[in-house]
């Protein structure tokens, strides 16, 4: 996600990573006594990723990655985003968390709220009981993504389409560089939408996420993390009906807007990229 309420408190704060975190070799990545090894896995997928991106999109961001305990997270990270949801502050820092937590586990889809083969599939990808500390490594990768929307000076033309586009992005690296590795995002994703309770939903429509995109992140954030799991399926949906050629064609027509679109046009605009975007937006 991008930032939401950058404070100066905050920004000072970070400044210090030096002082109080651990440099990983000579790289720009930070992390805690404690995850040094999260930290050298997650940097090293960073990397193939930033390549990857970096080899059609023609744009080179400047980043670091800072993996934290909470102790750091309370220090580094924004101060009103939980423990564990991964987060890019704006400023090059990609953010996010070096041990299993709460929200990671309060978001864990319930084995006996699931069908018997989403229940199988979440065995076999995430253990039992199953941990999503595999799955959220990988969303460093989605905020890779805002990264370069940033360098590239891409318009942000809606919250959804923002965050959407950074999953369609981690969907794509995967699909063509580590097809083995789908499953352990794309199964928590479905899984999630399978078996999270109604009653936790204050807000569904694409509508609400835009209007209350910092409110969700902020206050609401498994509701967040819900819309987040829709934006993720629907990206292997898209992936899967316009593949790689698609996508670099969607990032350059997005990239090309250079003003905001009304509704109706911009849907247009999406749709014009290939007609199987317009199937699976419509289907929301």
């Amino acid at each position: 996600m991008k930032p939401l309420l950058i404070i100066s408190l905050f920004l000072s704060q970070a400044c210090l990573a030096q002082e109080s975190l651990m440099q990983l070799g000579q790289t720009v990545a930070w992390h805690s006594a404690n995850a040094k090894n999260r930290a050298i896995s997650i940097q090293e997928e960073l990397q193939k990723a930033d390549q990857y991106f970096n080899s059609w999109m023609g744009v080179q961001p400047e980043y670091q990655l800072y993996v934290l305990s909470p102790e750091d997270w309370k220090k580094y990270a924004h101060p009103q985003i939980i423990y564990g949801m991964p987060h890019y502050n704006g400023k090059g820092q990609l953010i996010v968390a070096a041990e299993d937590n709460i929200f990671w586990k309060r978001n864990t889809p319930s084995l006996d709220r699931l069908s018997q083969e989403s229940a199988k599939q979440m065995k076999e990808t995430y253990g039992n009981p199953p941990s999503l500390m595999s799955a959220f490594d990988l969303l460093a990768i989605h905020e890779l993504g805002h990264v370069y929307q940033q360098k590239a000076g891409m318009v942000k033309q809606r919250n959804w389409l923002n965050e959407l586009l950074c999953n369609i992005l981690l969907h794509t690296y995967l699909a063509e560089n580590h097809k083995e590795r789908i499953p352990n995002i794309l199964v928590f994703a479905k899984s999630n939408i399978e078996a999270f309770p109604p009653d936790r939903l204050k807000y569904t429509a694409l509508k609400d996420f835009d209007e209350k995109y910092n409110e969700l992140g902020t206050q609401h954030p498994d509701n967040y993390g819900w819309y987040q799991c829709q934006f993720h399926a629907k990206a292997g949906d898209i992936y899967d009906s316009i593949g790689e050629e698609g996508v670099k064609k969607l990032w350059n027509t997005l990239l090309s807007l250079k003003t905001l679109l009304p509704d109706e046009e911009l849907n247009q605009v999406l749709y014009s990229v290939h007609p199987g975007l317009e199937k699976v937006l419509k289907e929301w």
